[in-house]
């Protein structure tokens, strides 16, 4: 009995530690669950906008098209890519963390930027997202891009020259 009279002292230090480091676990789980949430969040606006961009460089690119060779805007294309833009405004009021919110707006409501401008800016900001959320889905869709633009030069050359 004199034994466990005299380690008394240590269990009940022994207790205080146990239910201390039970405690302080569950305070770093918690904190590191809201973190993680937090940051689950921010990517998961970071690729909405990413795609919504890429929706939009879509209508950019006709509405683009229709400038270049001066033929009547498509007003459908147009109120598209006017929702599209007002969508991804939207989205980047629910977060500050992403880097190019300045370059975003000002690409794609800057009244001066011509549609083929805008579809210029949005491209690079595209890239510049695509290489922070896929790089390799990024790379693929750039060379895909870029062919396509190159198909759509030779075909326009090749109707101003007949």
């Amino acid at each position: 009995m004199k034994l466990l009279k005299g380690n008394h002292k240590y269990m009940e230090y022994i207790l205080n530690s146990i239910i201390s480091s039970i405690i302080s676990v569950s305070i770093v789980l918690l904190i590191n669950n809201v973190w993680w949430e937090k940051k689950k969040t921010i990517e998961k606006l970071r690729f909405d906008v990413y795609m919504k961009l890429m929706e939009l460089n879509g209508c950019y690119f006709w509405l683009a098209s229709s400038e270049k060779i001066k033929e009547p805007i498509n007003q459908e294309i147009k109120y598209k890519a006017d929702m599209k833009a007002w969508e991804i405004a939207d989205l980047l009021r629910l977060t500050e963390k992403l880097s190019q919110t300045q370059s975003i707006l000002e690409s794609i409501f800057l009244e001066k930027n011509t549609f083929n401008k805008r579809r210029e800016l949005v491209s690079l900001l595209l890239e510049e997202l695509g290489n922070e959320i896929n790089p390799k889905y990024s790379k693929i869709m750039k060379e895909i891009s870029n062919e396509n633009i190159k198909y759509w030069q030779n075909l326009s050359k090749l109707n101003n020259e007949k």
